[in-house]
């Protein structure tokens, strides 16, 4: 068993006043880069996470979007329900789930949207690759950064923050929820699951309604584009993925495909029902 912290074993035999610790697991940990565990009471298995919950975190677990929190509250612990994770997720749950997550309560503001992006590509740009972002300037002039329509947004809906349990999507990790744009969530989502024009139809039209608009399209398109774009220099900048990818796209720009290895990522195969 690996061992925890005295202050974090009160809290689970505060949370779990007749039951016994089994066993403590790793788990990956999240934005924040705080230490997450599986641990397991009396055989059943919880997601131990050395933080406070967030107060978006909270929101979507009362609405049943995130799992429940079981305690946490007061405490720099937060114990959560654990959710085992199952294939073939649904990418009409998934475009449900995320209308749910934007019908809720108002999340705190975050960092205005376009000086986030900016910075990123501004500190990409230092690397003296600017030129694979040539493109970005375009969508930046047209693209509406400035709409009044906010949104409570997760802001990270990738894979592995991603569990469908069989039947329902539940969403972890909420360190970068904020007030945000619609189109955020929708696009992330979809560069890790959509992956023709087809799902892409079903994707939004079940988002917003059977009749989406040349201008929903058109927005949705143009987000999917800059999610790309800080996802691909996150990867650059973090992970052995990332220079993997730089080395082979200063040989040959058609090796390897984006597409690709984001679906190596993706735990589960996307289906549209």
């Amino acid at each position: 068993m690996i061992p925890l912290p005295e202050e974090v074993k009160q809290v689970i035999d505060q949370t779990f006043p007749v039951g016994t610790l089994d066993t403590t697991e790793v788990l990956s940990g999240g934005l924040s880069g705080l230490p997450i565990y599986k641990i397991f009471v009396d055989g059943k298995p919880h997601v131990l996470k050395l933080a406070i919950p967030s107060a978006c975190m909270l929101i979507a677990a009362e609405s049943g979007i995130a799992p429940e929190v079981i305690s946490g509250k007061g405490a720099a612990v937060s114990i959560s329900a654990y959710i085992e994770n199952q294939p073939n997720l649904s990418l009409l749950e998934l475009a449900h789930t995320i209308k749910r997550i934007h019908s809720l309560p108002a999340f705190p503001a975050g960092p205005p949207l376009l000086s986030m992006v900016d910075g990123l590509i501004a500190q990409f740009n230092a690397t003296g690759l600017e030129e694979c972002l040539s493109f970005y300037s375009e969508i930046r002039k047209h693209y509406p950064w400035n709409d009044d329509d906010r949104v409570p947004s997760h802001n990270d809906l990738n894979p592995g923050n991603i569990i469908f349990d069989g039947e329902k999507i539940w969403v972890i990790d909420w360190d970068a929820a904020h007030q945000n744009d619609r189109y955020v969530d929708l696009a992330i989502g979809a560069n890790f699951y959509v992956v023709n024009e087809e799902q892409e139809r079903v994707f939004l039209a079940t988002y917003f309604g059977d009749s989406v608009t040349a201008y929903q399209f058109a927005r949705f398109f143009l987000m999917r584009q800059v999610c790309r774009i800080v996802f691909g220099i996150l990867l650059f900048d973090k992970g052995t993925l990332g220079q993997s990818l730089l080395n082979s796209a200063l040989t040959d720009m058609r090796s390897p495909r984006f597409a690709d290895e984001i679906s190596r990522m993706a735990d589960n195969q996307a289906i549209l029902a």
